[in-house]
């Protein structure tokens, strides 16, 4: 049994197995993931600007300038478009707060990788002892990597999202499968009969 939270005290103290891989939080990542907000809130603050400059401008209704509305239509679609523009532009704030409040304690973000397990501590700690799983498989969807953990017990299935705060998310996935296959071969290794000569 591995205990998650004993593991990521004793790692954030420096007291780290020489068998143990340790992947620490990278600012770096968190700082990216705010100048994304940056970019959003940028373009949600342009819209709102062009729209007040424009006050005869409707974005997304496709009128051209021989089509005419009734000012209760266009009321309703300029207002709509402040609204839609506004929550692009909130949206950007709460991206950009959150990932440089995140960036503070990239550091205490770890992922320890054990050759009989993984710790991840972000928000919280997750563990997963490789004797409990029956397989792991990664999972790409638009870019974003996951790993598919299909527990021993027979229960469904976990998703664990993997993405770039401990590193680039294919290699770490691929060293977590990698120490799996390490532990399932040992494993099988040991219990095979020795071979009379």
């Amino acid at each position: 049994m591995i205990d998650g939270n004993a593991i990521v005290a004793q790692t954030r103290q420096g007291s780290v197995q020489p068998t143990w891989q340790v992947l620490r939080g990278q600012s770096s990542y968190f700082y990216r993931q705010a100048g994304l907000g940056a970019v959003v809130l940028a373009l949600g603050a342009a819209g709102i600007v062009y729209l007040l400059a424009n006050p005869d401008t409707i974005y997304g209704y496709g009128l051209s300038d021989n089509v005419s509305i009734s000012s209760g239509e266009f009321s309703f679609w300029r207002s709509a478009d402040f609204v839609v523009v506004g929550l692009f532009a909130l949206l950007g704030i709460a991206t950009l707060i959150w990932r440089l409040a995140q960036s503070t304690n990239a550091s205490q973000q770890l992922l320890v990788l054990m050759p009989e397990g993984f710790v991840m501590s972000t928000n919280k700690t997750q563990t997963y002892a490789f004797a409990n799983l029956r397989s792991i498989s990664v999972t790409v969807r638009n870019g974003t990597y996951y790993l598919n953990l299909l527990p021993a017990s027979g229960a469904s299935s976990v998703r664990l999202q993997i993405d770039g705060r401990f590193g680039n998310p294919k290699q770490v996935t691929q060293q977590i499968v990698a120490a799996r296959d390490r532990f399932a071969a040992a494993k099988v290794g040991a219990q095979q009969p020795p071979v009379n000569r």
